[in-house]
């Protein structure tokens, strides 16, 4: 599935975005990221074929597509909104 797939299924599926600041992880290796952002989906509700999907999607490229990925299933807004 491409970046764009991704986006419509998140779209489609109504998923809530995970609460993770993912430019605190860039230059991490791609399954640190991964495994960050899959614990905060867990806690977000996520299924495990939801979850499944994201891993499956968010590995199946390069460094790039890893990051677009999560990226994509994190709303850093609301990351920030938990400071205050």
């Amino acid at each position: 599935m491409d970046i764009k797939d991704y986006k419509a299924w998140l779209k489609d599926h109504q998923l809530p975005l995970a609460p993770v600041d993912v430019s605190n992880l860039i230059g991490e290796n791609a399954l640190t990221l991964v495994i960050a952002v899959k614990k905060a989906l867990v806690k977000q509700g996520w299924s495990e074929e939801d979850i499944q999907t994201f891993h499956k999607t968010a590995l199946s490229g390069d460094y790039d597509k890893v990051i677009s990925i999560c990226v994509e299933s994190c709303d850093e807004g609301s990351y920030r909104n938990q400071g205050e």
